[in-house]
C-alpha cells in the first residue's frame, strides 16, 4: 500500500487492519462520489486505521451524504461502541485524521429516542450531524474546506444533469 506503512507499534497486521475496515450499514446502490481528489481514506490504505493520530481539534457539522462524498464509504466503529461510523484520513499536505460520530445511536445506549444506526446514516436524510475530528490542529480548516470543495462539486454535477 503506497504512501503509510504501519509503524513498529501496531498490534495487529494490514490483512487484520483490512478487515476492520467495513461500512456500517449496506450501501449497496448509493450514489458516492468521494473522496475528494488529493484525500486518502482507510479505503484507499489500511493501515491509515492505526496511524490516525492526534487529539479532538472540534467538530463540524454536515450530513452523512455530504461526508460521503467527501471522504467517500465510511467504516463502522468497530469495537468501540460510541462511534457508528468513521473515517481515517490523509490530506495532501500530509495531515491525518479521524471523523467520526460520537455517542449518537442506540449503538453506544438502548434509549429508544436516540436513532438506529440505519436511521442515523440514512443518506437520504437532510439531518446535520456534529462530526468529531481527531488530528492536527490544521484539522477543522481543512475538513471543513474539504466539505465546502465536494458541496460546490456535487452542485455544479447536479446543474449538468438539469
Amino acid at each position: 500500500m503506497a504512501g503509510v506503512e504501519l509503524d513498529e507499534e501496531c498490534p495487529v497486521s494490514l490483512e487484520e487492519l483490512k478487515t476492520l475496515n467495513k461500512p456500517p450499514i449496506d450501501l449497496t446502490g448509493v450514489d458516492i462520489h468521494g473522496p475528494t481528489a488529493g484525500i486518502s481514506t482507510h479505503n484507499d490504505n489500511a493501515a491509515l486505521i492505526w496511524q490516525h493520530s492526534g487529539r479532538l481539534q472540534g467538530e463540524v457539522p454536515a450530513t452523512f451524504k455530504e461526508m460521503l462524498d467527501t471522504f467517500g464509504v465510511p467504516m463502522d466503529g468497530g469495537f468501540e461502541t460510541k462511534i457508528s461510523a468513521q473515517w481515517c484520513v490523509r490530506f495532501p499536505n500530509g495531515a491525518r485524521m479521524r471523523l467520526y460520530d460520537w455517542c449518537e445511536t442506540q449503538r453506544y445506549k438502548l434509549d429508544p429516542a436516540l436513532p438506529t444506526v440505519e436511521e442515523f446514516l440514512d443518506v437520504t436524510s437532510h439531518r446535520t450531524i456534529s462530526w468529531h475530528i481527531n488530528g492536527s490542529d490544521d484539522a477543522v480548516e481543512l475538513v471543513t474546506a474539504a466539505l465546502a470543495a465536494a458541496n460546490v462539486a456535487e452542485a455544479a454535477r447536479i446543474k449538468r444533469m438539469l
